[in-house]
């Protein structure tokens, strides 16, 4: 979107869906930037998986505990790179399938192909906002009312995309329609929407969208266009019929614009149950049609608002994480190491990363326009070595809407970090920055070694990788790695190599495990449901113990199990190879009713929080303590910052001026944190 608006107040510019800041510094008395917070580690599960024929992998899913959850999708459109086909028209991204398929990309993202405001054959850069302000909730049917082209072009560009091997999403815009000023319908939407136009179904909230309020994150303006109700069972079934219609032509799967702004069951006052009726519609109508599910990813730029949480989103589909992106990228630019430290932030697995989007390239901020391609390779590299996430590759726009984007993502670079991301699927990884490299190795079969300010080289050292013959898909040269060691230089500044084990990629399925909701805090004892497929054998350890078979399809964590940390691990294992899952639980006597657990403390010291609410005021709290873990009742608070101070000392002594040493701004979006995972500096 270009938005059009007058800046009511910092945090009302923040929370803009077409914005996305370059970081700035924090002030602790609660005013904070967006872009230096970590999330922390993820509660849900971690899912590895190693193989006797070692590029195979299955789907993993973990049940989500939300409103009417999502069905987990039928292929595996999350874990993939995408290729951000923006602004192109559907017979030049038809004309182009068969080099997207050679640069490594499964997926294909499209530009909307709703009924656009003004279609204009104009410069792009003058002309691509207008695509994300629609008349209505359909197809176009041609040129003349959307640039790109019509209904059937799109399914022409469907059909082959699938002779491809290709999946195609579309970009949905569901919070707004075109207007004539933030209050007003455009006239013609009343041609395409006759009962949103004619019952006025927008909000009455004069004033622009603000993070500090949920009502006017919700409800207010993005630009000079009405904000729907989208509480409204005639917008739902329109958005759905929208759905349906685009499923019908081929497509796989939607990127929901501004879908942040879209109330979910779990706003209180504001809720509604948009999210589930139109996703689990388009589910149930695809299941229907025989067609596979559709993939959902929504777009959620800094944080989510006030007193607002990313589950509320995550329980329906993936989600933009920006703030990772963004810290990768500028990390790569200013050759800070640090940026690209995987204990800096957290990557949820239902993460979609890009080193640029639409939005940073062509909003009137500019922030990534005079970015080198060649960083911005780096740094979409780094985050598609990465386990379990889907990138997306942004073609840069150039002439005018429809035309073809700049081909930078045929690249050697591009296409072999696609490859090794396609081969790699499935397995563990293990990140090191030092030397001036940032190092990803893919469990002992494949590594990616990045060159941000460091020397060259002609050999390198690669703990994790086993001996063996591997490619580096650079160059697609044979190297011999030795003693952990393989001789080979940077071409390009990367060295990317897989093990001729995995080089032909995966030819049967690995395991799959499910696990039942559980209970992340808890006293007592519980039982946990295990489901897995595709498996010949299932064991179970707790706490390191001894593996024990799986019994009656589920695990009990007995009452005699000590206060603390409780992991438990699953494994199953078939022929092709071995899945584990790992959870990571708190029992407890007291701190079951609060909201923010930390365990492992350093018991050299005592411990107090910082904590506030958006830009309000911070101030110093005391926790539970319980051996070695610390609870505390977060409340309408969002972020929070760990202490150390001087063993001994009181909350009432508790401050900036006897503060040791202090963690990050941590964004508070889980439950369960692990003390080591926070990253400590002195008292600045």
């Amino acid at each position: 979107m270009k938005p059009k608006i007058i800046v009511i107040s910092l945090f009302a510019a923040l929370s803009l869906s077409a914005c996305s800041l370059l970081p700035f510094p924090t002030s602790h008395t609660g005013n904070r930037s967006e872009d230096n917070t970590s999330s922390g580690p993820t509660t849900s599960g971690d899912i590895t998986t190693t193989s006797n024929n070692p590029g195979t992998s299955g789907d993993t899913t973990t049940t989500s505990q939300g409103d009417d959850p999502i069905t987990p999708t039928g292929r595996r459109m999350q874990d993939t790179p995408m290729l951000h086909c923006f602004n192109w028209s559907m017979k030049n991204i038809e004309n182009s399938l068969s080099e997207i398929k050679d640069a490594g990309f499964k997926t294909i993202q499209l530009s909307p192909m709703q009924p656009q405001k003004d279609p204009y054959d104009g410069d792009w850069s003058s002309q691509w906002w207008k695509l994300y302000q629609p008349f209505g909730f359909s197809v176009s049917t041609s040129t003349s009312q959307n640039k790109l082209g019509g209904k059937s072009d799109l399914k022409s560009l469907c059909q082959k995309a699938k002779a491809q091997g290709i999946d195609v999403i579309v970009d949905i815009v569901s919070n707004h329609l075109a207007g004539k000023g933030k209050s007003t319908f455009a006239d013609s939407v009343k041609s395409f929407e006759s009962d949103i136009y004619n019952q006025n179904l927008q909000h009455n909230v004069d004033s622009y969208v603000n993070d500090n309020n949920v009502q006017y994150l919700l409800q207010g303006h993005l630009g000079d266009y009405p904000d729907l109700k989208t509480e409204s069972t005639v917008v739902q079934n329109r958005v759905l019929s929208l759905l349906k219609e685009y499923l019908d032509c081929g497509v796989n799967g939607f990127r929901f614009d501004a879908a942040k702004h879209i109330e979910t069951p779990k706003d209180g006052t504001y809720k509604s149950d948009f999210w589930p009726t139109i996703l689990n519609g388009a589910t149930n109508y695809a299941s229907s049609k025989g067609y596979d599910n559709p993939y959902y990813y929504g777009e959620i730029l800094n944080p989510v608002g006030s007193g607002r949480n990313v589950s509320y989103y995550t329980d329906y589909m993936s989600i933009t994480d920006n703030n990772h992106s963004s810290k990768v990228l500028w990390g790569v630019v200013n050759k800070n190491l640090n940026n690209l430290n995987p204990s800096y932030y957290d990557v949820p697995s239902k993460s979609v990363l890009w080193a640029e989007s639409h939005d940073t390239y062509s909003n009137d901020g500019k922030e990534t326009t005079n970015v080198s391609e060649a960083n911005i390779n780096k740094a979409y590299a780094i985050e598609t070595s990465r386990k379990d996430v889907s990138t997306l590759y942004l073609s840069r726009p150039q002439g005018n809407l429809g035309s073809k984007g700049k081909t930078e993502y045929k690249t050697t670079l591009v296409k072999a970090i696609n490859n090794f991301h396609n081969l790699c699927v499935g397995l563990d990884e293990s990140i090191t920055t030092s030397n001036g490299y940032f190092i990803n190795q893919r469990s002992s079969l494949g590594a990616v070694v990045i060159n941000i300010n460091g020397n060259s080289l002609s050999s390198i050292s690669l703990d994790k990788l086993e001996d063996g013959n591997y490619i580096n898909l650079m160059n697609n040269q044979a190297v011999k790695v030795q003693n952990h060691t393989a001789n080979v230089s940077f071409i390009d500044d990367a060295i990317i190599l897989v093990n001729e084990k995995i080089k032909d990629g995966p030819t049967t399925n690995l395991p799959k495990i499910t696990l039942g909701s559980y209970k992340e805090v808890y006293s007592g004892s519980q039982t946990i449901t295990v489901n897995a497929s595709d498996a010949t054998s299932v064991t179970y350890s707790i706490n390191n113990g001894t593996k024990q078979t799986l019994s009656g399809g589920s695990v009990t964590l007995p009452t005699t199990l000590s206060n603390g940390l409780v992991t438990l691990v699953v494994t199953a294992e078939n022929n092709a190879g071995t899945t584990t899952k790992t959870i990571k639980l708190i029992k407890t006597t007291t701190l079951v009713d609060k909201s923010l657990i930390i365990y492992d403390l350093d018991s050299n010291y005592a411990h107090y929080l910082w904590v506030w609410k958006d830009s309000g005021e911070g101030s110093w709290k005391d926790a539970t303590l319980e051996g070695n873990v610390l609870g505390y009742s977060m409340g309408s608070n969002n972020y929070f910052i760990i202490g150390k101070f001087q063993k001994g000392t009181s909350i009432s002594n508790a401050s900036w001026d006897t503060v040791i040493e202090k963690s990050e701004d941590v964004s508070f979006n889980k439950t369960i944190y692990d003390y080591k995972e926070f990253t400590f500096s002195p008292k600045s």
